[in-house]
């Protein structure tokens, strides 16, 4: 836990953010899931949506392949950075620890923890869950980046990057 003397507070989201989204459901072809969705890229609760109990995957064949250019545009700022994990990979601890495991000892150790799902998916909670997490930690009227590809409405004018299946680039 590292001592907070943070000015901003990174809620960190890693699909289609730090890898490309390049999700299937299996049983179903691509065609069977543009009909189903549309044209453009989807959020996993979305496709989860149209899956209707199947398996979904990520076929993405970049995993992590943005986090090295993450950590080289936070590091600079890194003493004034607290990072909360806030990607569905926090409800599922080998991934979780995957993802710390590939992190940089020094991005790392600006981890305090990760959001909670609160009810229901946790994709279409994400804003509530962050608010949530600022509540119970007493961290009201903080700067706060929300870095997420799922296009909720964010509350509180929380800035994020929202365009599903968008990434660092």
């Amino acid at each position: 836990m590292t001592k907070d003397k943070s000015n901003y507070y990174l809620f960190l989201d890693v699909d289609g953010v730090l890898h490309p989204m390049d999700l299937r459901v299996l049983g179903m072809t691509r065609e069977e899931m543009n009909a189903a969705l549309g044209p453009g890229n989807h959020s996993i609760s979305e496709v989860r949506r149209v899956a209707a109990g199947r398996k979904v995957v990520n076929e993405s064949k970049e995993f992590l392949s943005r986090l090295s250019l993450l950590e080289k545009t936070i590091r600079p700022h890194l003493q004034k950075i607290t990072i909360i994990i806030s990607t569905t990979w926090r409800l599922h601890p080998p991934s979780l620890q995957g993802l710390l495991d590939c992190m940089s000892e020094d991005v790392r150790a600006r981890v305090v923890g990760t959001t909670h799902q609160r009810h229901g998916d946790a994709d279409d909670n994400r804003p509530n869950e962050i608010v949530w997490w600022l509540n119970k930690h007493e961290k009201l009227g903080v700067k706060v980046i929300a870095l997420n590809d799922h296009p909720s409405p964010w509350p509180g004018g929380i800035p994020s990057a929202s365009e599903p299946g968008s990434r660092l680039t």
